[in-house]
């Protein structure tokens, strides 16, 4: 068959071919010119025949830039040139808002993010991460949790009423000074000015007492406490931590037992007679030093002014002797 040739000068200067150049149509026909190689040159050439001329990859998928995008490995629709991936997924700035991986509603220009939750700062406040009303300027957050100022506070991070310019918080509790104290965390009534706190209990000390936060009737001016009692010093005395009774002004604690210190003394925790002057302790028993001796512990009697102890025995050295410990 004869050979076509093309006279290569007026197909380049040939405005016709140009201005009619169609890319659609330039597609179609690079994919039949593909079709149309040979089968080692089609090979090397099937990524160009498959894809789009504008194909690019996203995780394990191809797509066309020009009418998607590509968000965290995931094929996500393109809306216009201001399309922004939030993680996984993509949005248009004009009407969505990425917060902390979530698309969330585009309020106005002052829409802003609250951990995963958008909102508008003229109607709302974000308190530790919850989007919360907005009452007015002044509007503060109490945890979690947003007030008025005017008519609550915060205690502890517990919104409480406001009662007036004098209101506190008494752990996660608001009260009035004027009409309640606050003991130990605990609101408890107030009795005059004169209130104080015993543990968690409020009380009067004009007629009651603090004993080791227990608290007890008071009797007079001399009132004490004896570990949790109360007691009148006039009449009783406190012994260790056990209130005893009080016989007179020699009154004495033997342990915690009360005694007259005219009549007995005190051997070793334990209350014992009293023999006079000569009164002495061996061990837990009391003895009359003119007639009995301690030896070791044990009553023994004295011989005389030359008595002495052999071990738990007293002798006379004048008639005897000590050998080895034995009276000998």
């Amino acid at each position: 068959m004869p050979r076509r040739v093309i006279n290569s000068s007026s197909s380049s200067s040939s405005p016709t071919m140009w201005s009619s150049f169609n890319p659609a149509a330039a597609g179609r026909h690079r994919r039949l010119s593909c079709l149309l190689l040979p089968a080692a040159v089609l090979v090397l050439t099937f990524t160009f025949c498959t894809r789009p001329a504008t194909a690019a990859i996203c995780g394990t998928s191809s797509y066309d830039p020009s009418s998607k995008i590509c968000c965290s490995g995931s094929v996500q629709p393109w809306y216009n040139i201001n399309t922004k991936c939030c993680g996984a997924t993509s949005y248009d700035p004009a009407t969505k808002i990425c917060c902390s991986g979530s698309v969330q509603p585009w309020y106005n220009i002052n829409t802003q993010c609250c951990g995963a939750t958008s909102y508008d700062p003229a109607t709302k406040i974000c308190c530790s991460g919850s989007v919360q009303p907005w009452y007015n300027i002044n509007t503060k957050c109490c945890g979690a949790t947003s007030y008025d100022p005017a008519t609550k506070i915060c205690c502890s991070g517990s919104v409480q009423p406001w009662y007036n310019i004098n209101t506190k918080c008494c752990g996660t509790t608001s009260y009035d000074p004027a009409t309640k104290v606050c003991c130990n965390g605990i609101v408890q009534p107030r009795f005059g000015i004169n209130t104080q706190c015993c543990g968690t209990t409020a009380f009067d000390p004009s007629t009651k007492v603090c004993c080791s936060g227990i608290v007890q009737s008071r009797f007079d001016i001399n009132t004490q406490c004896c570990g949790t009692m109360a007691f009148d010093t006039s009449t009783k005395v406190c012994c260790n931590g056990i209130v005893q009774p009080r016989f007179d002004i020699n009154t004495q604690c033997c342990g915690t037992t009360a005694f007259d210190t005219s009549t007995k003394v005190c051997c070793m925790g334990r209350v014992q007679p009293w023999y006079g002057f000569n009164t002495l302790c061996c061990g837990t028993t009391s003895y009359d030093s003119s007639t009995k001796t301690c030896c070791s512990g044990n009553l023994q009697p004295r011989y005389g002014i030359n008595t002495q102890c052999c071990g738990t025995t007293s002798y006379d050295t004048s008639t005897k002797r000590c050998c080895n410990g034995v009276v000998c």
